[in-house]
């Protein structure tokens, strides 16, 4: 019984390392987009507000990158 607890409990925190590993990876890249559109828009000199073209430029971009990663 003793063992048997032991074998679930380091299963479930392997489970729970992969599913942190997961989670981490999928928000780096999250963030790492984030940064690249205000990248983007920073190097045009373009405001983080405003129209919809500065918008849909920074949604090309987060395209862009997403096709090419």
């Amino acid at each position: 019984q003793k063992s048997y607890m032991l074998t679930y409990q380091l299963l479930k925190d392997t489970e729970l390392e992969k599913q942190f590993e997961s989670e981490s990876a999928y928000w780096t890249e999250v963030l790492r987009r984030v940064v690249s559109v205000v990248k983007f828009l920073a190097e045009r000199g373009r405001a983080l507000r405003g129209s919809i073209v500065m918008f849909l430029a920074g949604l090309i971009m987060v395209i862009t990158w997403a096709f090419w990663s």
